[in-house]
């Protein structure tokens, strides 16, 4: 069974900068759009999709989850155009068998999304990378899910912490990043995984793209949890609003 080393980090809140392109080939850039989006924003982004694409985001009954679903595939198809210089025509998606998905034809761009709460968040970079985000719901009754999900650690940790709830849903965040970027689906093994603060290590039952990662949690907006995982490289990412990019 391969072994997979982790180190685990909270971080200070970020600066959400002005996009600029990088300078050389190694990028990891997390961008944010909020559910709020202009109507003329989320009408742009619609005109990206494919047929399909739209029929799915229909599907769901809640109009915030058809945004989200609308936000999260529109903008990714405008940022891979805007970093890749694509026409529509040539981007293509396949998933691999935990239906993670990739970008056909292009071995060195990766991308990941997630959508809760108030925002859709999509990290872009030359490697492997996971994202979560979770908002902050102090009614969850998180307490049924601990035996099953979390490591002895993990418990003691969550309930032994000043704000339990926060200190659930960054460990929660991790698991699933994690999982996004190594490109495997929620496991019955999620208590094994064990993502407290420092180096951790433990096996995975799969194999795994790289043996080493980084896992960095950050509170977003005070009331969002959101954690990114990544192989250990010398990447320094860059956080990014939704609004550097011009729309029409």
């Amino acid at each position: 069974m391969p072994q997979i080393r982790v180190f685990c980090e909270e971080i200070s809140p970020p600066n959400w900068k002005e996009y600029e392109r990088s300078p050389n080939g190694n990028f990891l850039d997390i961008w944010r759009i909020p559910l709020s989006s202009p109507d003329h924003v989320v009408e742009h982004l619609k005109e990206l999709l494919t047929d399909q694409e739209i029929h799915q985001a229909d599907r769901y009954l809640q109009k915030q989850d058809r945004i989200r679903q609308l936000l999260g595939k529109g903008f990714l198809r405008k940022l891979i155009q805007c970093y890749l210089n694509d026409r529509q025509k040539k981007i293509r998606f396949g998933k691999n068998r935990f239906n993670k998905p990739f970008l056909i034809g292009r071995d060195h761009f990766h991308f990941n999304i997630s959508h809760a709460g108030d925002w859709v968040v999509i990290a872009l970079a030359d490697c492997e990378v996971g994202i979560d985000i979770e908002p902050l719901d102090s009614r969850f009754a998180y307490q049924e899910l601990l035996p099953s999900i979390f490591s002895p650690s993990e418990i003691e940790f969550i309930e032994k912490s000043p704000i339990p709830v926060h200190s659930f849903y960054k460990i929660w965040t991790r698991k699933e990043a994690l999982l996004k970027g190594i490109g495997q689906g929620i496991t019955d093994q999620l208590s094994e995984y064990c993502l407290l603060d420092g180096l951790q290590q433990f096996y995975f039952s799969e194999k795994i793209p790289y043996e080493q990662w980084d896992i960095r949690s950050f509170i977003m907006n005070s009331n969002h949890c959101v954690s990114l995982a990544l192989p250990s490289k010398e990447h320094q990412p860059r956080f990014l609003n939704w609004d550097s990019l011009p729309f029409g």
